[in-house]
């Protein structure tokens, strides 16, 4: 392990801030890159979409019943009007 790398000791030794700033940038550089294929990516899509849409719903018998958005409308002012 220690030959392959036994060339860049020597620069490592008479430069060591250089060395340090060096790695700094490939790993910070490294880290946008990353982050910049996740952000593109489909990682972290909601499994369903996102755009949410009003529902209207009747309960009766114990159980739900989706309604058109009209006839809730209708109902609830002739809930209004009678009042």
């Amino acid at each position: 392990m220690r030959v392959p790398l036994l060339p860049f000791t020597g620069r490592t030794v008479h430069s060591p801030i250089e060395t340090i700033i060096f790695f700094f940038i490939v790993g910070t550089l490294a880290y946008f890159r990353i982050l910049a294929a996740i952000k593109h990516s489909s990682f972290f899509a909601p499994a369903f979409p996102s755009s949410l849409t009003a529902t209207h719903a009747l309960l009766r018998d114990g159980q739900w019943f989706v309604v058109d958005e009209d006839w809730y409308t209708q109902r609830q002012f002739r809930a209004y009007a009678q009042n």
